[in-house]
């Protein structure tokens, strides 16, 4: 049976190393590595799908894919996949134009960092307390054995995206800059 290995590496394989909020970014490979008397042709990742995870480790949700939202480059030995990934978290905000208040003007409500518009007036902040979201890699290695039979072998890299209160903290600092 064939092997992945996956960069950055994380605590174990196949593990990518974990990521903290709000870095969405992906430069990640995964190489295949054959077993005796095999030759590993082909490496390419068929789906990303992101799961949230609270306090206790459960799962909170359904999965949710991101797959065509990545560049997936198949190759020989290795698969790259690379690209930003839209802010997995749900904050919630809610404010009024600049200057007013919600005395004057029926307040909006929007979900997520990205959403939030300039200059506005914010003043409720239901911050995303889901501890983390991981990413599942469905990982693909086509293998040829001595007699030229090809077959494939399925694998599951993952990689960690901690909701570190960082990342809403530095939104929130920067935002009236």
């Amino acid at each position: 049976m064939a092997s992945i290995s996956c960069t950055p590496q994380g605590d174990s394989d196949p593990q990518f190393a974990e990521k903290e909020r709000p870095d969405y970014t992906l430069s990640h490979t995964v190489d295949g590595f054959p077993d005796t008397d095999e030759t590993i042709t082909n490496v390419t990742c068929t789906a990303v799908t992101y799961s949230y995870y609270n306090a206790s480790d459960s799962v909170v949700g359904g999965a949710t894919d991101i797959t065509s939202t990545l560049t997936i480059t198949p190759g020989q030995n290795q698969v790259s996949i690379s690209g930003t990934f839209d802010d997995p978290f749900s904050d919630s905000f809610t404010y009024v134009e600049k200057g007013s208040t919600n005395l004057v003007e029926t307040p909006t409500t929007i979900i997520g960092v990205s959403n939030m518009p300039a200059n506005k007036e914010y003043y409720l902040l239901d911050q995303d307390t889901r501890n983390y979201v991981i990413l599942t890699f469905t990982i693909v290695v086509t293998i040829e054995d001595l007699a030229a039979t090809t077959s494939t072998e399925t694998f599951t890299a993952t990689l960690q995206v901690n909701n570190e209160w960082e990342g809403i903290r530095s939104f929130v600092d920067t935002y009236y800059d």
